[in-house]
């Protein structure tokens, strides 16, 4: 499922389409191939955008995560930030004698 949209040079959440502009009516095209995307704004279903043509090449994988990366780069440039959960790192490797452990902590 595709969660992003790109209308006016501005990535769009599938949530932010009023339900009368369902289908391809709200005009959005996909973040990766630039193709025409149809709103799925269903009742039965997670609402979601779809490719208008099956022959489009274009994953929804591809497509997700084009749309959140543009979205990403959106926030930034409109300096409304973006929250990141902490993150812990360890790795080991074998020393000469001994395995040694390495943990970096990033607080959120």
């Amino acid at each position: 499922m595709i969660p992003y949209g790109v209308r006016h040079g501005r990535a769009i959440h599938i949530t932010s389409i009023p339900h009368d502009q369902k289908g391809l009516r709200f005009g959005c095209v996909c973040p990766a191939c630039g193709a025409s995307l149809v709103a799925k704004l269903e009742d039965s279903r997670c609402h979601h955008f779809a490719h208008r043509s099956l022959s489009s090449n274009c994953t929804a994988k591809t497509a997700a995560e084009s749309g959140l990366h543009l979205m990403a780069k959106q926030l930034t440039h409109d300096n409304l930030g973006i929250a990141l959960p902490g993150l812990k790192i360890t790795r080991q490797r074998q020393g000469f004698r001994e395995v040694l452990t390495e943990t970096v902590v990033v607080e959120p």
